[in-house]
């Protein structure tokens, strides 16, 4: 943890009394001062003023800028070091409510990226090169009740085979992308019509 980098503190040093000259030590020393209302004067120089300031650091705990209560570093959140996980929570919902279109834009190309490792602009590209159709039956991606096609790749190697749709998609899974099952379907389907 960087000391001097703490949420909800920050150091400032006051001056006691006039400088001799502008980079002169104060007649009185110095206070150091921190946002969290800590304080302590006077100091002749200015290393043992930081050394305080750094003890006083080590023992405190961060302050969210959002509900203003101490947490422990545990209860910070990652991506925003200033505010605690429940008030980004909080904001991430709220922001969520306030851009319904952005957010799911967002959750979209999140996971796309982490279960098939595309971007939306490579979704995008395989759609309208199996020309907005699916990739084995040829009808509509989108079903009658508004589903999103779904993405077909191998269990296996990761790699994205195409887009399909809702149907063609179950029996693949059904079929668990074996070929010999579906050549035994095939025969059978092509038996049961002579």
């Amino acid at each position: 943890m960087k000391y001097n980098k703490l949420s909800g503190h920050g150091r400032i040093k006051v001056p006691l009394g006039q400088k001799s000259h502008e980079r002169g030590v104060p007649k009185n020393g110095w206070r150091i001062e921190c946002l969290c209302g800590w304080n302590e004067e006077p100091f002749r120089n200015k290393r043992e003023a930081e050394s305080a300031y750094t003890t006083h650091i080590q023992n405190s705990l961060p302050i969210c800028n959002s509900c203003k209560e101490k947490k422990t570093v545990r209860e910070m959140s990652k991506s925003c070091e200033t505010i605690c996980k429940k008030c980004s929570t909080k904001r991430a919902k709220q922001w969520s409510l306030d851009n319904p279109n952005e957010w799911e834009r967002q959750r979209r190309k999140s996971h796309l990226k982490k279960k098939y490792g595309i971007t939306i602009a490579e979704y995008d590209q395989i759609v309208l090169d199996q020309n907005n159709s699916c990739a084995i039956c040829f009808g509509n991606l989108v079903d009658s009740r508004g589903f999103r096609p779904h993405v077909d790749h191998c269990h296996n190697t990761g790699i994205v085979r195409g887009v399909l749709c809702g149907d063609c998609n179950k029996a693949l899974g059904g079929f668990k992308d074996d070929i010999n099952r579906i050549k035994n379907a095939y025969n059978y389907l092509l038996k049961s019509k002579l």
